[in-house]
């Protein structure tokens, strides 16, 4: 484990591939870093690195956690990697500590898992136990009930005017309207069993590849602003920049995509060592609605707020901090 107590020394390969997070925190990873640490908490003397994936929302979560952690007494802080399959590889190399998975990555790129479960209760307990018992990692309870899923979006004018509430609405449309059911999809969406292919069968949806254009993820939101190239496209419900781009997310009423309810994830040995962590990071969980994440999301996204301050805003409105 990354995790460690003041007088403990860890193997060099360990220490060197900690060395190279370190250097990328210093790098920009984060703002505020010890300045919550309370010297006479149960976690006094406990280094802990809290990762986080490359969009804004992980960036958030990774500081509220690590911040948090920080009026303990632990050492915490945020370290900003790039991509889940190499943040999850830090973690299960002992490289990082901590960071928040998301349920349905979990269970279709690390368990293998390929069919989902509808219900977000048991997606959850089906991956808590699974990779406790395979991988000794654990899982804080209950996790956050919002879901970081996929969505199809279209500016909220159109989806009145042409009268579309939900996926099954957006096939028939589709098949009606074939000139006008034009798409914007990121490349990785492209090919993913949960995401367009998945998505075309699910619905039984016909698309003439014309009208689907491959764009990075942040140029979606661009374009369904325009509604010119495209009309719909594929974003993560809690994008912040929905709401503010006056855009609107079809129900997916045949519950095709997977719940992606998050949560911390760390090693069953630090979790057995100190209970306080799960305790506290579960009272964090309860408080992060779908609405909460949401506005957290926008002042990111859309207004360019900084994490960090995201972050320590959210916890003392909150009374996580004083």
């Amino acid at each position: 484990m990354a995790m460690r107590d003041a007088q403990t020394r860890r193997p060099a390969g360990i220490r060197l591939a900690a060395a190279a997070v370190a250097l990328a925190f210093a790098a920009g990873g984060c703002g505020s870093g010890g300045e919550f640490v309370e010297p006479e908490g149960p976690l006094a003397g406990l280094e802990l690195q809290v990762a986080a994936k490359d969009f804004s929302e992980q960036r958030i979560l990774a500081r509220i956690a690590a911040y948090a952690l920080q009026t303990l007494g632990a050492e915490a802080v945020p370290v900003d990697m790039v991509g889940s399959s190499n943040t999850r590889a830090a973690l299960e190399a002992g490289e990082v500590d901590m960071y928040w998975e998301y349920t349905g990555t979990a269970w279709i790129s690390y368990l293998g898992e390929t069919k989902p479960l509808p219900d977000p209760e048991e997606q959850f307990t089906a991956v808590a136990e699974r990779d406790l018992a395979d991988n000794g990692i654990h899982w804080t309870a209950p996790p956050a009930w919002f879901s970081n899923t996929y969505a199809m979006a279209v500016r909220t004018d159109l989806a009145r005017k042409w009268d579309l509430k939900t996926l099954s609405d957006l096939a028939g449309f589709a098949r009606e309207h074939p000139d006008k059911a034009t798409f914007c999809i990121e490349t990785e969406f492209s090919t993913r069993d949960d995401g367009w292919p998945g998505l075309l069968d699910a619905y039984s949806m016909e698309v003439d590849k014309e009208r689907v254009h491959m764009v990075d993820t942040g140029i979606i939101f661009t374009e369904l602003a325009k509604a010119s190239t495209c009309a719909f496209g594929d974003v993560f419900a809690t994008d912040g920049r929905i709401k503010a781009l006056g855009l609107t997310t079809l129900e997916d009423d045949r519950a095709f995509f997977p719940n992606y309810n998050p949560t911390p994830t760390y090693s069953s040995e630090l979790a057995a060592e100190h209970p306080e962590i799960d305790e506290l990071l579960g009272r964090i969980n309860k408080e992060l609605t779908e609405k909460e994440i949401l506005a957290l999301a926008e002042r990111a996204d859309y207004y360019g707020d900084d994490p960090e301050e995201i972050a320590e805003d959210w916890l003392r409105e909150k009374g996580f901090l004083d």
